[in-house]
């Protein structure tokens, strides 16, 4: 019995789950930075208690740029997908 070529069963790549499934992870990437950078931000040293605004004054604008720029860039490639289909 011959043997089957492996290549011939392989499914086609479908650029539109891919990129939702990229969507996601990079949710779900965004959230554990954002809570590391909180946690260490929240980490008050003996005799300085100050307010975490105080302590990392930018860190809420490094995560909306981070998160926007990377939505942004998903949610493009998603719509160019669309005009693929």
């Amino acid at each position: 019995m011959p043997e089957e070529d492996p290549k011939r069963f392989r499914l086609p790549f479908r650029p539109k789950p891919f990129l939702f499934r990229l969507l996601g992870a990079v949710f779900l990437a965004e959230f554990l930075v954002i809570g590391y950078s909180i946690y260490r931000c929240g980490q008050v040293e003996p005799g300085e208690p100050t307010l975490l605004v105080e302590r990392c004054p930018k860190i809420g604008d490094r995560t909306q740029e981070m998160f926007t720029l990377a939505t942004a860039t998903i949610l493009s490639l998603l719509t160019d997908t669309g005009k693929m289909d």
